[in-house]
């Protein structure tokens, strides 16, 4: 939220707005994280143009599950990434190693627990916002 000239972290906590810190960021910050999301959002776009092999539910929402395998000699590296259907973020990434066929745990793995967008307009606010 803006407060004077600065913005301020406010976040959810139990149907109200609370403010988290002290911490006071100025509008420049405030775009150029935007972008940064909003770049994401369109890589993540970009890049899973692919069809998506299956659909999952990750942290309450609908996602589209993408699956790609890296081989060379005889090394493969697979990855599963669920991407939200309507925001096109990656809420969730699994990995998994072979090695000449041995099963090894892959690193890198994430899952989102939560991600609310309940108060967000993100068509509006992400993805056609041009100004920022």
């Amino acid at each position: 939220m803006l407060e004077g000239q600065n913005y301020v972290l406010y976040q959810p906590e139990q149907g109200k707005f609370v403010r988290r810190g002290n911490d006071k960021y100025q509008l420049e910050y405030v775009k150029e994280a935007t972008n940064g999301f909003k770049e994401y959002v369109e890589k993540s776009r970009l890049t899973l143009e692919n069809t998506p092999t299956g659909q999952a539910s990750v942290a309450g929402r609908t996602c589209d599950i993408y699956s790609i395998s890296i081989k060379f000699a005889n090394f493969e590296q697979r990855y599963q990434y669920a991407v939200d259907q309507e925001t096109f973020a990656c809420l969730e990434v699994k990995s998994e190693e072979s090695i000449s066929g041995f099963e090894k745990s892959g690193s890198g793995s994430f899952t989102c627990i939560r991600f609310d967008i309940d108060q967000i307009d993100l068509q509006k606010e992400l993805l056609d916002n041009k100004s920022l």
